[in-house]
């Protein structure tokens, strides 16, 4: 379960800083979850 949120954070990550880079507006949606914290893989 931690990898698939994981996975999920760092790809909205991704989405804001190429978003950002082309002039896009983010949805709050996508800026929320690229703002968690990333979850240990223990």
């Amino acid at each position: 379960m931690a990898l698939h949120v994981r996975r999920n954070i760092l790809a909205a990550q991704l989405r804001v800083a190429l978003d950002k880079e082309r002039g896009r507006v983010t949805p709050e949606a996508v800026t929320r979850l690229a703002q968690m914290e990333l979850p240990s893989l223990r």
